[in-house]
């Protein structure tokens, strides 16, 4: 009995201390004054070549050979800025991208097959909010440009095509409401959890504690170290002093603390979590236009003004729940200024109404699941806007799993069903619907 009471207490107290963690509201904790700049370079090249010789006849007198090369590179340099203060929350990101591909086919000393192609491309886009005022209403733009540039030569029907395209538009609007990134908060909760497993957690902190806690989570995770090792090393240092200053642990830790610090803060922040409400409305001018030349002839060319209403909600029920809710309406005109040895349809109206609502569930830091459905209809028109030439309804519904299961081993997969109805509204057009459903499952092992 001796032992049993102490045993019964030490319970009651654990479920107790992770109750108080697990009721704390992951709305209440706002981004810090933070700042990110990124940069990466990826180089990517491959390459095959066979050869094969195939007899033929009864003596083996005839025979074929065959020969094949291929090259591939890929380089892309891609730049990223993120901003989050009380008055700006700004994405920005920049892209190039240069491919190179040739592929040769021989047969019999023949070539049946020769092709080089060079494909380049740049692009940009900036997504700028500043609030003004206690109940967030802010001003908006998101522009984004576009430019690319295709050679290819085929050097056996001496056929040569260069393709050039262009695209901008820029986005202005405003609305009220502020949509925050809470992972942080719950990743702090999910630290001070496993310290209270591990039984080294000398006292709980105060909801006011973790909130500066998950800054300082914030903070480190925005800092660019050059050396992978030092960045953790620096970042477990960071942590561990603030739980030292702040009387949660004491100084003589054994490794079994550190195991258990280390395994959270790389695996507790795998998924984003958001919180608020946001409605906004936007207006879209957009150009664009693609030419080719030699060979296959064409252009295409026209510009659109996209007209965009939206609300977002983002509800992080607690720890482990998340709901999201999306309701919108989207209309786009277009006109079309040249239209050249391309088809691209004739409808200057595109109208879309949607709905959309999932719930996601999170049950540890390697695991997420989720359940989504979107509910959307449709109208296209070449003359008036809502003419009623053609609607159409769709409904869409997913279940995704992931499952993170060790640094090596990963598991995501994924069923879809969808439902189409067109010709509604309309008795002068057939009605035609069709369903389909879907899967994926990828398993993704790293063996070095």
């Amino acid at each position: 009995m001796k032992r049993v009471i102490p045993l019964i207490a030490f319970l009651l107290v654990s479920y107790f201390s992770f109750a108080q963690y697990e009721n704390i509201d992951l709305s209440k904790y706002k981004l810090p004054d933070i700042k990110r700049h990124q940069l990466d370079f990826t180089f990517n090249t491959n390459g095959t070549g066979s050869n094969s010789l195939s007899y033929f006849g009864e003596d083996d007198s005839e025979s074929r050979e065959f020969k094949s090369t291929d090259f591939m590179g890929k380089g892309k340099l891609g730049y990223l800025f993120y901003r989050n203060s009380p008055s700006f929350q700004i994405a920005a990101s920049a892209n190039t991208n240069l491919n190179y591909a040739k592929s040769k086919n021989e047969m019999d000393g023949n070539t049946d097959e020769k092709n080089n192609n060079f494909n380049s491309s740049l692009s940009g886009s900036y997504d700028v909010k500043y609030f003004m005022g206690k109940k967030q209403w802010f001003l908006t733009s998101v522009s984004n440009l576009s430019m690319s540039h295709n050679k290819d030569k085929d050097f056996v029907d001496d056929l040569n095509n260069t393709g050039k395209s262009f695209s901008g538009g820029m986005a202005l609007g405003g609305g009220i409401g502020r949509i925050e990134q809470v992972q942080d908060y719950r990743h702090a909760i999910l630290l001070l959890q496993e310290l209270e497993k591990r039984g080294v957690a000398k006292r709980m902190l105060t909801e006011d504690e973790v909130l500066a806690f998950s800054a300082v989570l914030s903070d480190l995770k925005n800092k660019r170290f050059f050396d992978a090792r030092n960045r953790k090393q620096a970042e477990l240092e960071a942590i561990h002093a603030f739980l030292l200053e702040n009387g949660v642990v004491d100084e003589k830790m054994n490794m079994n603390y550190f195991v258990g610090l280390e395994d959270v803060w790389v695996f507790g922040a795998l998924q984003t979590r958001e919180s608020g409400k946001q409605l906004k409305l936007t207006g879209t001018p957009r150009y664009f236009i693609n030419t080719n030349t030699g060979s296959n002839e064409s252009k295409l060319e026209y510009w659109e003004v996209a007209s965009a209403l939206t609300y977002q909600v983002s509800n992080p029920i607690s720890l482990k729940w998340q709901s999201d809710y999306n309701f919108g309406f989207i209309n786009r005109y277009m006109d079309k200024i040249t239209e050249k040895n391309i088809s691209f349809g004739a409808s200057k109206h595109y109208s879309h109404l949607y709905a959309s609502a999932g719930i996601a569930f999170y049950p540890n830091t390697r695991t997420r699941l989720n359940l989504s459905g979107l509910l959307y209809f449709q109208n296209s028109s070449d003359e008036e806007f809502f003419d009623n030439e053609a609607y159409s309804s769709s409904f869409r519904l997913q279940a995704s799993a992931y499952y993170y299961i060790s640094e090596r081993l990963r598991l995501d997969g994924g069923a879809f069903y969808h439902s189409n109805l067109n010709g509604i509204f309309n008795s002068d057009i057939e009605n035609s619907k069709y369903n389909y459903w879907s899967y994926s499952l990828t398993l993704n092992y790293a063996i070095f």
